[in-house]
C-alpha cells in the first residue's frame, strides 16, 4: 500500500522514434552543476597550455584537409554525418575524401543509416533515430572566465586522471575547445565518465548522441576563422 503524502512512483516510458533506432526519443543529460573548486583543482593538477599541447600532440595535422583527420578516426564504410548551420549529410568517410567542402560541424558518432526519423516523425540525415552507436565522447569548454591554456588542462586532467582516452582537441574557431575521447564501450563507464566532465565546467549536451561538434581544421561559418586541430592522437 502506498501511504499517505507518498504518491505514486510511475517509470518512464521510453520511446524510440524507429523500431530499429539505437536511442531513445528523450534522453536525460547529467544533472551536475560546474564545481569552481574542482576546476581549479584540476588545472593546478594537470597545467597544459596550448603550446604544450601542441608539443604533445602524437601526430602533427597542421596542413591536413578535414576528411583526411575524419579517416583516421572512422572506418572508410562508416558513415559520417557532417555539415554546415541546417545542411547535413551522411557519407561514408571514404567519399568524404572527394567532396571540396564538408562544413564546420560534425556528429561525433557514425550513423547506423543515411535517413533517419527526427522528433517530428519527418526524415532527415542529422538526427538521434539515424545515429549508431556511440564512438566518440565530446568534451565541450566554453567557460568564457577560463584562459584557453586553462580550458586545456582540464582536458589534460580528464586524460590523465581520470584515465579517459582523449583522440582529438579541437579550437571551435570561437571560445571553446571540443576535446574527443573515445567511448569505453560501456554506456554506464561513459556516462559517469561525463559526469566529471560536467563537474569540470564541460556542456551536459554533448552526451546526446547526435550532438555536432566542430570540424578538425575546417573553416569556421562564413568566417575566416579556423578550427584548428591542436591534438590528434589516432592511434
Amino acid at each position: 500500500t502506498i501511504g499517505k503524502g507518498q504518491g505514486i512512483i510511475v517509470a518512464p516510458k521510453f520511446v524510440k522514434t524507429s523500431e530499429d533506432s539505437y536511442w531513445n526519443k528523450d534522453m536525460p543529460l547529467p544533472k551536475v552543476e560546474a564545481s569552481p573548486l574542482a576546476i581549479k583543482r584540476a588545472i593546478k593538477v594537470t597545467p597544459w597550455s596550448l603550446d604544450d599541447m601542441l608539443k604533445d600532440s602524437p601526430q602533427k595535422c597542421f596542413d591536413s584537409m578535414p576528411a583526411e583527420i575524419i579517416n583516421m578516426l572512422f572506418d572508410p564504410d562508416e558513415l559520417v554525418c557532417c555539415g554546415s548551420v541546417r545542411k547535413f549529410r551522411a557519407l561514408p568517410a571514404k567519399e568524404l575524401l572527394s567532396v571540396p567542402d564538408i562544413g564546420d560541424q560534425i556528429v561525433p558518432n557514425p550513423s547506423r543509416v543515411k535517413v533517419g526519423i527526427n522528433k517530428q516523425g519527418k526524415p532527415s540525415e542529422h538526427c538521434r533515430d539515424a545515429t549508431s552507436d556511440r564512438k566518440y565522447m565530446v568534451v565541450e569548454s566554453d567557460d568564457e572566465s577560463l584562459s584557453f591554456d586553462e580550458k586545456a588542462s582540464v582536458l589534460r586532467f580528464l586524460r590523465d586522471e581520470a584515465r579517459a582516452e582523449l583522440k582529438m582537441v579541437v579550437h571551435s574557431g570561437g571560445k571553446s575547445l571540443h576535446g574527443w575521447y573515445k567511448s569505453s564501450g560501456d554506456s554506464h563507464l561513459d556516462w559517469e565518465f561525463m559526469k566529471v566532465a560536467c563537474l569540470l565546467g564541460a556542456d551536459p549536451r554533448m552526451w546526446s548522441p547526435e550532438q555536432l561538434a566542430r570540424t578538425p581544421n575546417a573553416m569556421r561559418g562564413q568566417s575566416d576563422k579556423k578550427q584548428k586541430l591542436y591534438y590528434f592522437d589516432p592511434s
